[in-house]
């Protein structure tokens, strides 16, 4: 499959005010100046590579995130949900449940992290629920199709244990938060079988506590897998859809 060339601009496909469209591609770490777009680093020399968190709510993949990101210079955080956000901000007359929902969704998010792949050059974690096994493949091929070099990890939780997580959660959510986590929780587990089979990695974290990163964060050896997974993936051929 033929990369995408990489001065080759996202096209949105919708209207919407020029300001907020700015601040929303800032916000998703694509700067805009008043000339031609300025790499933030130099061109990288190795391939990138996509961290996907998958795994449901409340089973860590912010802490795991957050804590990696500390531990590699050239790292950084994407959060698919930004994209969500633009597009509720524009698309108010159309009815949905889940942003994930939206097809526009889907196709906007690799070609937004190929955007901001390829003007880092960084490695980029990606913390993002998707329980849909529809929605993973598409979102995985369209990542190939662009020549992504993708890592999904699962993040895995017993029932009773993810459950107990949320309840108590340090951070004290809204209930309306905790509602929308545990309306999730039997979804996680009626997609555990084919999140296994589409997972490059698996992790499971019943053992481990999963308060922000600040206050321990993930453990090691959580770490050192996903760092020798990367490796290895950074040097192997991108995937094809």
């Amino acid at each position: 499959m033929e990369v995408a060339d990489s001065s080759r601009s996202i096209m949105l496909g919708l209207v919407c005010d020029g300001a907020q469209l700015n601040g929303t591609l800032v916000a998703l770490g694509i700067a805009r100046t008043s000339g031609a777009r300025t790499p933030l680093v130099a061109a990288a020399t190795f391939a990138t590579v996509i961290i996907w968190l998958n795994g449901t709510f409340g089973v860590g993949k912010t802490t795991l995130s957050e804590t990696y990101i500390k531990h590699f210079n050239n790292c950084r955080i994407f959060n698919p949900e930004h994209v969500g956000y633009m597009l509720g901000g524009n698309l108010r007359d159309i009815d949905y449940y889940d942003f994930k929902d939206l097809p526009p969704w889907r196709n906007l998010v690799p070609r937004v992290l190929h955007e901001v792949a390829e003007f880092t050059g960084a490695d980029i974690v990606a913390p993002q629920s998707v329980l849909t096994e529809a929605y993973w493949h598409e979102l995985r091929s369209g990542m190939d199709d662009l020549g992504l070099h993708v890592l999904h990890v699962v993040l895995d939780c017993e029932l009773s244990r993810l459950t107990s997580r949320i309840e108590n959660d340090p951070a004290n959510p809204e209930p309306e938060a905790i509602k929308w986590r545990m309306d999730h929780v039997e979804s996680f587990a009626a997609a555990r079988m084919w999140l296994r089979d589409a997972a490059d990695l698996w992790l499971d974290t019943t053992n481990q506590e999963t308060g922000r990163a600040g206050e321990g964060g993930a453990p090691r050896s959580f770490r050192k897998r996903l760092t020798a997974s990367t490796v290895r993936l950074r040097n192997s051929p991108a995937r094809t859809a």
